[in-house]
């Protein structure tokens, strides 16, 4: 049963205007595309705007050039005590890939039988659309919290996380008591949560002649004991962690494998080097820092 307070609030929930929003946000190709640099800053100043609009204090932050922190403050009540409760969204998403292969333009945001299409639609304008809602409909009811709702649109969730380091070092993070990230997750609502580690490793031999083999050291024979290493420890890490109630299993995944680093592969040339991405997935009970351990150890052994 709801209460007459948050029957209140919920009475100022325009739900076309949520759709509507959110058809303008997924609109603006927010693409990670770091190299370009200026992606992800139209769609932050459309949530800038609607936070001025709202009348929320609103701060507008250049992480890195083009590519913006909006944070945006509704406070509560006068000399309340209460706690900070931030909404987090992230204002870029991955790539469109081949646009031909799309049912519908991919920022075209349209809606068929009840379903918008769009990039981002889902991670996570719409979300971040709904948190914005949800802000200006508790504002508009003039109710007062004991304490403030911050809300967090950051930008480079789907690289280096630049956004949210950026939040945190400026401070942000400090006055923040809880939070709700507004991800799809399927609807299932989350409480926990992988950390990630990404570890660059790298081979290094001798580049010779493929029709001398011996005049060289060919990088990729490490590199594939190592990858096989990795596999054990993977294993291993899984046989004493077990299964995560709600993550599943610790992962150690090679993501990119790239050889030779430098210039271009030829069919008759032995690389000089060969490098790896590891994609580290951990739950609770691992460490961050004996994984890191393993790994040198294994390559020091290799």
């Amino acid at each position: 049963m709801l209460t007459d307070l948050e029957r209140k609030v919920l009475s100022f929930v325009d739900e076309d205007e949520v759709v509507r929003w959110t058809q303008e946000l997924v609109r603006i190709p927010s693409v990670y595309r770091p190299e370009k640099g200026e992606a992800e800053e139209p769609a932050a100043r459309w949530v800038e705007k609607r936070l001025k609009e709202i009348g929320l204090e609103t701060h507008f932050e250049i992480v890195v050039p083009g590519r913006p922190n909006v944070i945006g403050i509704l406070h509560g009540a006068e000399g309340g005590s209460g706690k900070t409760l931030m909404f987090e969204g992230h204002t870029d998403v991955v790539t469109e890939g081949d646009a031909s292969q799309w049912t519908y333009p991919p920022f075209s945001a349209q809606i068929v039988d009840g379903k918008m299409y769009g990039r981002g639609a889902n991670d996570m304008k719409g979300g971040l659309v709904a948190a914005i809602c949800a802000i200006k409909a508790l504002a508009q009811s003039g109710v007062k919290l004991g304490g403030d709702i911050l809300l967090g649109a950051v930008c480079d969730e789907e690289g280096h996380m630049l956004g949210i380091k950026h939040f945190v070092e400026q401070g942000w993070a400090d006055r923040v008591d809880a939070a709700i990230i507004c991800e799809p997750e399927e609807n299932h609502l989350c409480i926990s949560q992988k950390g990630v580690m990404w570890v660059r490793v790298v081979a290094t031999g001798k580049m010779a002649h493929g029709a001398m083999p011996l005049t060289g050291v060919n990088s990729a024979y490490p590199m594939a004991a190592l990858l096989v290493r990795m596999r054990e420890l993977e294993a291993e890490q899984i046989r004493t962690h077990g299964k995560h109630e709600f993550l599943g299993q610790p992962s150690i995944t090679p993501t990119i494998l790239r050889s030779p680093v430098h210039g271009e592969p030829q069919n008759n040339v032995m690389p000089e080097q060969t490098e790896v991405i590891l994609d580290i997935r951990l739950i609770p009970g691992q460490s961050p820092e004996e994984i890191a351990d393993r790994i040198r150890a294994a390559a020091d052994e290799i």
